[in-house]
């Protein structure tokens, strides 16, 4: 991003913000850089395309198509994806118990090079149990290891507005966990998101 190494195979990722401050926008642009080496701000480091997995547990299933078509599409200049290199899918519907299983399957399945989930709390009963943040940490962290992907996760900010105050005790974990946090905001504008790199492990 920008120059600065970021979302390394084997370790998590996080985005972070509150609400309608561009996240979703940020993974579209991760979606299509997976496929043009160049989107905006983001470079590809490898040469060749990488296999990008989204988990949409937020949005309608309507709302996930059109954001596909019209946003990664447009990224990317063609709205046919390649099958090979896209595996996305719409979990709303489902409790947070069936998403981490059909989270481990898929990614055991399609062997994505990076997994983004849109949006982690939904796949915990209660952001603020210990128990349950730790065990979707350490499951993330050990699929990352273990398949040599990144997941990249969602998460909104406590309204505090604290960039450094993610929801819940699954946030702190988190933040606590991640290789690197990025928080996103809509600026005064109105129009337009920028991104920050809050921290990173390489620096």
């Amino acid at each position: 991003l920008n120059g600065v190494p970021c979302f390394p195979r084997c370790d998590v990722s996080v985005l972070t913000g509150q609400q309608k401050t561009g996240k979703t926008f940020i993974t579209s642009m991760l979606m299509a850089c997976c496929i043009n080496r160049q989107v905006l701000g983001f470079e590809r480091v490898d040469e060749e395309p990488l296999k990008v997995m989204w988990i949409d547990t937020e949005q309608s299933l309507a709302t996930t198509k059109r954001i596909l078509k019209d946003r990664v599409g447009n990224m990317i200049g063609d709205t046919e994806f390649p099958d090979d290199h896209f595996f996305v899918f719409n979990m709303r519907r489902r409790t947070p118990k069936e998403r981490r299983e059909q989270l481990e399957l898929a990614i055991e399945t399609y062997k994505p090079d990076i997994c983004i989930i849109d949006g982690i709390a939904d796949m915990v009963d209660d952001i603020n149990s210990g128990t349950d943040s730790t065990d979707i940490m350490q499951l993330l962290l050990s699929m990352a290891q273990e398949h040599k992907c990144n997941i990249t996760a969602n998460i909104h900010l406590n309204r505090t507005g604290d960039k450094l105050n993610l929801r819940g005790w699954l946030g702190t974990l988190m933040l606590q966990k991640s290789y690197e946090v990025f928080n996103c905001e809509r600026l005064a504008d109105n129009k337009t998101f920028a991104v920050e790199m809050l921290f990173s492990r390489l620096c």
